[in-house]
């Protein structure tokens, strides 16, 4: 008894060691399900109970499974469950509904992020056996490692996309920044005044336009401090001025102001500039240089010296100055005592529009100058006069080319007695001046701003690319577009259907809204969102406009929870493709309304989300296929092992049998096993054409009695081996179907082997085949294990296998059904499962577009095989495997065949010279020169023309045979070659005739021996 029940357990281990295989394909949150089955089963439980915790948000995994008489009231039955999880659980309760006396386990595990609890109960009086609580153990186990596992994958796979998001974003903002750098560096140097940067507290120049250097004289000043590059300024006070503007940050303005400047031969110069000296800012606001800006004013200058003297000097000289004034640029006029004009120069003249006899004498007043500009030039002449000094100013003036802003000077005209006798003035035009001034200014405060701006989205990008699901970068979206743009209310929501209905996965708030930070109404959809879902397109309205937006809904019956409307700025996230992921909204903007500005960073910051919320579900969908490789691939190795451990059996047993009759068991037990293997293999062959698109059908006209006749050849060994009734009903009068023969015999065959691997011993399997309507249906009907109602969506999924107990484990890779499914579709059909439940049997239908009797006719006749009985071949068999080669010449042998075998390509080159050989058996994987070589040769021989020639391999892809057909074979056979397949291929070679005409034509032509 205790064998029975060591062996008992150690089964169940190891049973339950394949649960990763068996949750092949399935959702996560059907482990729970699956593991509660799997306990009950293998266990004998009353009760198996399991939970799984996740991290938030995820829900709890929950499953129940009971006896159908406890399934009546569920809710009682958690209730209790949870009563004794709650507390320190009894060692026994009794069952609601039945009154039975259960012992109980309580099993609880966890690792990392994943814990739970398994709760098993039983009406057994040793329950739980030390061995029942390590099988519950190992299978918790597996569970939670198995969902660990994917976590920690699913993490690991977002992290790695977000960083290479963010290195192309990085990237992106990186060209965007230099370009715009590029366009302030061309205002820079081809400004008309005077530019320089100066960074650091020391004050080091590191840029410096042309205009600039021509004020130093063309000195090298680059990358030195001013002290060192102009040590002259540092007496003069420019190198303090600079340091105060550094250090506090206040702009500093110089007028007129003379410069003393060393030219390179070591003499120096005098030059009188305007001039700006304004602290530069960074990207956190911090001062990080001083900007140098302003306008040389030399020439200027000496111009108003020269006019000082011309006023001062006698009438002898005045038509002197007077041509020299009238080719300068500036406005040069004199002032008497009284005001009034006594001299213009040409250039005024025409900008007032008047001429000599009309201007000279008369004040501004008389001119037509405007009352506040004529008082203010009135009081500025008195001035003059009473101080001795001149006097500067800025103005506008509407002349005759139009209004213009002008730069003046007044100074006093002292005659020989000290005392003034005139006003003389220059003005010039400084219009383009202050404007390129103004428009530099703005482009440093746009620029300035845009670059913070830009940092900050880029910021933000780094974060959304930092986090690994979708929740947290729609929390980080929400909160970083409401600060960088500015608003009171930010919320992100993801569409969940096909009507635009969303989630509201993330809200932001400001203080001024914190009383609705708790309202979770999700909307629906309708109204004024799903216009941006649907047209994938970005939504800037006042609040007024948004109101008288037909589409526009309010909030009807949530309106109190839900905060005010203080306009609307909404841009949708668009994944690849175009595919709508949901949007992001902004209200109520702390100044002002949402611009186009505020748009443009909404774009780019939801583009940068979009990229992580896709990046992080691709990802899960690649653990998922990453997770059905690793399942299938344990699967594979499990289902290959099963027919090699009696192979090997065999081979010890035929080492150590002499008798004949014990050797043929043996024989006949190993051929059964390597058929098995054979099947898998091409299976799992047939699986990866198919869904790479390389099977081709070769459909042909036939009888459904020759696709059944065929598949019952193939099936019936299984069936009997069982001892299944087995019924079948054709209707009398011909069926047809345009099907490719050989893949609809198969599809039906893998349908019978499934009803007889899952229908107990001496069961019933029905095959039937009638006309519904324009289909033909076959159906195959069983009163085996049947199908639990959960299971038939998924039956016909790759790598999903009918059974799911473990003590009725059957073998195979679950790919049988998966076949199928995809065989019958490329031929236009369906196939259908239903069951009434577990162990109520199960009917698979296929379903196929018929062909009527009338419609069959000649394309029937022609589809038929030709008749032809069998032929004797001289059969060269070239191998490296020697044994492989002399059994497989052996059986062809006994069939009447002639042979020879070799082991080489030279060999094989070198026989072929003595043996007069019809069909060559190449193996391709040969030392040396392979078979793709050894076929080239013998193509390229004139008397290797007319050889058929077959390629035997392990590789049976169909590149594997395209390559073969370009190397000259006739034919490609898989390893290991069923002898049937061989003699099939042997016998279509027979009916090809271009080798007998050209023997005949050639004059050595010779009819083989014909055998029955």
């Amino acid at each position: 008894m205790e064998t029975q029940r060591l062996r008992r357990a150690m089964r169940d281990l190891v049973a339950l060691s394949t649960l990763p295989a068996i949750w092949a394909g399935a959702d996560t949150r059907r482990i729970p399900a699956s593991l509660a089955d799997v306990l009950h089963a293998t266990l004998d439980l009353e009760i198996a109970y399991v939970r799984i915790d996740e991290p938030q948000p995820q829900p709890a995994l929950e499953a129940l499974r009971t006896p159908a008489v406890a399934r009546a009231s569920p809710e009682d039955f958690l209730a209790r469950i949870r009563e004794h999880l709650a507390g320190e659980p009894p060692p026994a309760f009794v069952e609601p509904g039945t009154g039975r006396q259960l012992r109980c386990a309580v099993t609880r595990f966890g690792m990392g992020d994943v814990a739970g609890v398994v709760v098993a109960a039983s009406e057994r009086a040793d329950f739980p056996a030390e061995e029942d609580r390590v099988l519950l153990g190992v299978a918790a186990n597996h569970a939670c490692a198995e969902l660990h596992r994917r976590n920690t994958e699913r993490r690991l796979q977002t992290k790695t996309e977000s960083l290479q998001t963010l290195a192309r974003e990085q990237e992106r903002l990186l060209r965007q920044v230099q370009a715009e750098r590029w366009r302030l560096e061309d205002v820079f140097e081809h400004s008309q005044s005077f530019m320089a940067v100066l960074t650091g507290p020391h004050h080091v120049f590191e840029r410096a336009n042309g205009k600039y250097m021509e004020l130093v004289n063309g000195r090298d000043v680059i990358g030195k401090p001013l002290a060192e590059a102009l040590p002259e300024t540092v007496e003069q006070g420019f190198v303090q001025l600079v340091h105060d503007v550094f250090t506090s940050g206040r702009t500093y303005t110089g007028s007129d102001a003379a410069v003393l400047l060393q030219r390179a031969d070591g003499s120096a110069r005098t030059a009188y500039v305007d001039f700006v000296f304004q602290a530069m800012r960074g990207a956190e606001g911090e001062i990080t240089g001083v900007f140098v800006q302003g306008i040389d004013l030399t020439e200027r200058k000496r111009s108003e010296v020269s006019l000082a003297r011309v006023t001062s000097e006698s009438d002898r000289r005045r038509r002197l100055y007077e041509t020299i004034l009238s080719s300068t640029p500036d406005l040069v006029y004199v002032f008497d005592l009284e005001h009034r004009f006594t001299y213009a120069n040409d250039i005024l003249l025409k900008m007032w529009g008047r001429s000599w006899e009309e201007a000279i004498g008369r004040t501004c007043w008389q001119l037509g100058y405007e009352p506040w500009h004529a008082e203010m030039h009135d009081r500025e002449i008195e001035q003059v006069k009473a101080t001795r000094k001149p006097i500067r100013g800025e103005v506008p003036f509407e002349g005759t080319s139009g209004r213009r802003i002008y730069d003046y000077i007044f100074v006093p005209v002292i005659g020989p007695t000290g005392e003034v006798e005139a006003i003389a003035g220059t003005t010039r035009d400084v219009t383009q001046r202050k404007l390129a001034q103004q428009e530099l200014e703005a482009l440093l405060q746009r620029e300035t701003r845009r670059a913070n701006l830009l940092g900050r989205v880029a910021q933000a990008g780094c974060k959304l690319n930092s986090v690994l699901d979708t929740e947290a970068v729609a929390a980080i979206l929400t909160q970083e577009a409401r600060e960088i743009i500015g608003s009171h209310q930010a919320v992100t929501s993801l569409t969940i259907s096909d009507d635009w209905a969303q989630a509201v996965n993330a809200v932001s708030l400001s203080e001024k809204y914190a009383k609705y930070r708790d309202y979770s109404a999700k909307p629906d959809g309708s109204g004024i969102y799903s216009n941006v879902c649907r047209t994938n397109r970005p939504m800037r309205m006042t609040q007024d406009e948004l109101q008288s937006h037909p589409d526009w809904r309010a909030f009807g019956q949530h309106a109190p929870q839900h905060p005010p409307m203080r306009g609307w700025l909404a841009v949708p996230l668009v994944g690849h493709g175009g595919r709508n992921l949901g949007l992001v909204q902004l209200s109520d903007k702390l100044a002002g309304e949402f611009t186009e500005e505020d748009e443009a960073v909404l774009v780019q910051l939801a583009a940068v989300a979009s990229a992580g919320i896709e990046n992080a579900r691709f990802y899960r969908e690649l653990q998922q296929q990453d997770r059905r490789k690793d399942e299938f691939l344990a699967t594979l190795a499990h289902e290959l092992r099963n027919p090699l451990a009696p192979v090997r059996s065999g081979l010890a047993l035929l080492e150590r049998t002499r008798s004949l009759e014990g050797t043929e068991k043996v024989r006949e037990m190993m051929s059964r096993q390597v058929t098995h293997m054979v099947r898998l293999i091409d299976d799992l062959l047939d699986v990866s054409r198919i869904t790479t698109g390389k099977v081709q059908l070769r459909p042909e006209v036939v009888e459904v009695r020759r696709v059944l006749d065929a598949a019952l050849e193939v099936s019936r060994p299984a069936i009997e081996r069982a001892r299944h009734g087995l019924y079948v009903s054709i209707p009398k009068e011909p069926l047809y179907l345009r099907v490719d023969p050989t893949r609809m015999a198969q599809v039906v065959s893998n349908i019978l082997n499934n009803a007889a691997k899952y229908t107990p011993e001496s069961g019933r399997i029905e095959l039937t085949a009638q006309q519904e309507g324009s289909q033909l249906a076959i159906r195959i009907r069983d009163n085996g294990d049947g199908l639990a109602p959960e299971t038939l969506p998924e039956i016909f999924e790759l790598f999903t296998q009918v059974g799911k107990t473990l003590d009725n484990a059957q073998g195979g890779l679950g790919i049988g059904l998966a076949l199928v499914k995809k065989l019958v579709e490329m031929h236009g059909g369906a196939v259908h499962a239903e069951s009434a439940g577990l162990g109520q049997g199960s009917t698979f239908t296929v379903r196929l577009p018929a062909i009527s009797a009338a419609e069959s006719g000649m394309e029937y006749m022609q589809s038929r095989p030709a008749a032809g009985g069998a032929r004797a071949w001289r059969i060269l068999i070239v191998d490296d495997n020697k044994d492989a080669a002399e059994t497989l010449a052996a059986v062809l042998l006994m069939s009447g065949h002639e042979t020879k075998t070799c082991h080489s390509g030279p060999a094989a080159l070198e026989q072929l010279a003595s043996f007069d050989a019809e069909v060559v058996l190449l193996d391709i994987g040969l030392p040396g020169m392979d078979g793709y070589e050894v076929a080239r040769r013998i193509r390229s021989a004139p008397e290797g023309a007319d050889l058929r020639l077959v390629a035997i391999t392990g590789w049976g892809g169909e590149s594997d045979r395209q390559r073969t057909k370009q190397a000259g074979f006739d034919e490609h056979l898989t390893k290991p070659v069923e002898f049937e397949q061989l003699e099939s291929v042997l016998a279509q070679l027979a009916q090809r005739q271009p080798l007998d005409r050209a023997r005949a034509s050639s004059g050595n032509a010779r009819q083989p021996e014909q055998r029955p």
